[in-house]
């Protein structure tokens, strides 16, 4: 039934439009109309149009918890699939088999860290979604001028066309998850490269201010 719920609404919206019709035709060929009437006709209305509203609302907020729980499970069932690749790729580079296996097993092993940490990304999503938080936070004693440098100097290496400058003041010194101020970086980092202008640089800046830490990606161009 989830499954057809986009029809449903559809399907819905036609049947309120089918009764506004229905009522309206028999409203005018049953009563001989006057001033009042016309009051009652635009209440009539009224009362579709807000019950057309709050239905189609709550039909695509079950459509939305639907497709949430969906990519929840999808991102769920991939781990073990996955994680077969990644126990195959280790494997194989423990054989030291010789050079073509181990270059054979290098780019499956990176790939398969990246599609583990896009299902992490799908996960933190729906549980967001969902209301449920993001999970797995590890915070430790870190510095973020470490954290912010390798995340500048991946960027840079993935998009060499593109100019992206840092600059790094005060203490940044304090308590950090490290995987996911740089997921935090790179999310904003792509942003500002894909919707600035090209000829333009991405400027990143970090500043410490006592127990506070300020981080601000900047582009240019048209808004």
């Amino acid at each position: 039934m989830r499954a057809r719920r986009g029809s449903n609404i559809n399907q819905m919206v036609a049947e309120y439009r089918a009764l506004r019709a229905s009522v309206l035709r028999r409203w005018i060929d049953d009563f001989q109309l006057i001033a009042a009437d016309l009051v009652d006709l635009m209440r009539f209305n009224e009362a579709i149009d807000q019950a057309v509203a709050e239905s189609v609302e709550f039909l695509e907020a079950e459509l939305e918890e639907s497709r949430n729980l969906l990519l929840g499970m999808l991102g769920h069932d991939l781990r073990g699939p996955l994680h077969t690749i990644q126990m195959t790729a280790t494997y194989l580079t423990m054989l030291d088999a010789g050079a073509e296996v181990s270059e054979a097993a290098d780019p499956l092993e990176r790939s398969s860290a990246s599609m583990n940490a896009l299902i992490n990304d799908l996960n933190d999503f729906n549980r967001a979604k969902l209301g449920l938080g993001i999970d797995d936070i590890t915070p430790e004693d870190t510095d973020l001028t470490r954290v912010i440098g390798d995340g500048i100097d991946q960027l840079r290496g993935a998009y060499p066309d593109h100019r992206i400058e840092l600059e790094m003041t005060g203490n940044l010194v304090g308590v950090w998850d490290d995987r996911r101020v740089q997921q935090l970086l790179s999310n904003l980092v792509i942003n500002a490269l894909r919707y600035g202008s090209a000829d333009q640089p991405v400027r990143v800046a970090v500043s410490g201010d006592g127990a506070d830490v300020e981080l601000t990606v900047a582009n240019r161009g048209p808004p």
